[in-house]
């Protein structure tokens, strides 16, 4: 693959911790890496990995805001965060990064999310729940900011052009994998199908009969310019403890066509555009035919690169993000147990996106 290539820069230093990070972002337009840690939000300087203890935020503890948290969503911008705390029902709460102190008024959903997103253009707030229904919320006022939308499939995934425009809802029916389009978030109007054609009804992969369905689109990511659509399509098994590869797609938005898709990986997590070259990083549990689970792939070729792991392969990564710069990608991985240790560590890395092979 010409052009793009990664290498270990180092583990950021200040995190190894049994506890995922959700989400993990780069401050768009700046430098900051920026990480959601159950009740606290940390910062790094991306370039050098060193944590900016200053602009550490300690959520809420338990006297003053009981529960557990669940589902979180940073504004595009960066500096907004939304938490989802559960105790006795959802709430949630809204903070303002920039001053670590709360934003707007929470509010009570109607239900549990099963996914949230900021609108780019506005502070709105889209809930995405299970049983195919949307809603946008207005957190400066605490209420709703329109009617219930109905997507017709469950809702495993949603995002917003960059830059705004129409909210795009990804999950399955029973027709298999599907992507809507919402062209008015605020309005009843019924969502249209997202213009890509072959979205496929079962898998690539040979010798599987004609009535197999039920796929997911599980992530989902447009490239920087909205020109292209990645989405992470995943199967039911046949039978028991059998597991078919997860399938990465990417169609053309112009075209509404699709390349041949990535089928290497037992899970994908998590799928990212590289802000400059359009490559894809693609971060999951790799396949018996790879042996990394972090991947770049340019879908115009098919080829794919991996770095080498270090002294220590993790087991998977969970998250990829690029800096807006396109020299860094930082990602989340959790390692393998050792016997002395309790149990399995979370890492964030940065990868060098620099490297010349040439």
């Amino acid at each position: 693959m010409d052009g793009v290539f990664m290498q270990r820069a180092g583990v950021l230093r200040h995190h190894r911790q049994a506890v995922p990070v959700d989400p993990l972002v780069f401050r768009a337009g700046g430098d900051e890496l920026i990480a959601r840690n159950s009740r606290t939000v940390l910062f790094w300087d991306g370039p050098s990995g060193s944590p900016l203890p200053d602009k550490t935020i300690t959520m809420p503890g338990w006297e003053e805001m009981p529960g557990y948290t669940e589902q979180a969503a940073f504004h595009p911008r960066g500096d907004l965060l939304a938490v989802v705390f559960n105790f006795h029902g959802p709430t949630v709460h809204i903070w303002d990064l920039s001053t670590g102190k709360r934003f707007g008024v929470p509010f009570v959903p109607d239900k549990h999310p099963q996914v949230m997103a900021f609108d780019p253009e506005s502070d709105l707030l889209a809930l995405g729940y299970g049983d195919g229904r949307v809603r946008m919320w207005n957190p400066r006022k605490g209420r709703a900011a329109g009617p219930f939308l109905i997507a017709g499939h469950s809702i495993w995934d949603m995002t917003f052009p960059p830059g705004g425009g129409p909210l795009i809802s990804v999950g399955s029916s029973p027709a298999g994998p599907t992507a809507r389009r919402w062209e008015v978030p605020t309005s009843n109007r019924k969502p249209t199908t997202l213009p890509l054609t072959g979205i496929p009804s079962k898998p690539i992969s040979p010798h599987l009969p004609d009535s197999l369905y039920g796929g997911i689109i599980r992530a989902c990511a447009f490239d920087p310019a909205a020109t292209r659509f990645a989405a992470a399509i995943s199967w039911p098994a046949l039978r028991r403890h059998e597991r078919l590869p997860h399938e990465v797609w990417v169609w053309d938005l112009f075209t509404g066509t699709a390349c041949d898709p990535f089928a290497l990986f037992d899970r994908v997590f998590e799928v990212a555009f590289h802000p400059q070259s359009g490559v894809l990083a693609v971060a999951g549990i790799p396949g018996p035919e790879t042996v990394f689970g972090l991947v770049l792939w340019d879908p115009a070729t098919g080829e794919y690169d991996y770095p080498e792991p270090g002294d220590r392969w993790p087991q998977g990564f969970r998250k990829a993000t690029f800096h807006p710069g396109g020299s860094l990608l930082a990602t989340e991985s959790w390692l393998p147990k050792k016997p002395y240790e309790p149990t399995t560590y979370d890492d964030i890395t940065l990868w060098d996106m620099t490297v010349d092979r040439s």
